[in-house]
């Protein structure tokens, strides 16, 4: 049996992400300068647990999480992996940020650069003692534990390190191409 090319024209469909998170030392709320400022696009930054979200929901009919959450991570998860295999802060004052489903939550998709994307409310992460140091933000279906799926991750421009009264602002951006 033979196997044709559909077109030569064909395109695999890219989700990616584009965030931004800033570091807020203390009470006074003064800025350290660590930002990252909606950098870089990430391609294809589905785990296999997101992609698979996404088919099921929307080829198979089952039923989307409600909400989404937010969370940090020490460990850089690669494709295959799932959410039993990333190191969430552990510390007082860390919890998964809740993202719901809804137009409040999530702006109305519009055009960015020919694409169509949608941007989440900003998150914040408050320290309440001295956390283990962070890398990654992840997008799982749960709100605590490793029973969910991790739909999404992104690397943080560098290691953040945040000690009691620290906050982390995370705003999230989501790109179809």
């Amino acid at each position: 049996m033979e196997e044709y090319a559909v077109s030569k024209r064909e395109k695999k469909i890219r989700l990616g992400w584009y965030w931004k998170a800033d570091t807020i030392r203390g009470e006074l709320g003064r800025r350290l300068g660590l930002q990252d400022e909606y950098g870089p696009w990430e391609h294809n930054a589905l785990l296999d647990e997101g992609e698979r979200n996404v088919l099921d929901v929307y080829f198979r009919n089952n039923l989307a999480p409600a909400s989404f959450f937010l969370g940090l991570s020490s460990t850089t998860l690669s494709e295959t992996q799932t959410l039993a295999n990333a190191i969430e802060p552990s510390q007082s004052g860390y919890a998964r940020q809740t993202i719901a489903r809804n137009t409040s939550d999530w702006s109305a998709p519009a055009l960015d650069a020919g694409d169509m994307k949608t941007t989440a409310t900003q998150e914040s992460f408050v320290a309440a003692a001295t956390w283990t140091p962070v890398t990654e933000i992840i997008l799982v279906s749960t709100s605590a534990g490793a029973n969910g799926s991790v739909l999404l991750t992104a690397a943080l421009s560098t290691t953040r390190s945040l000690v009691s009264g620290d906050t982390l602002n995370v705003t999230l951006s989501v790109k179809a191409q």
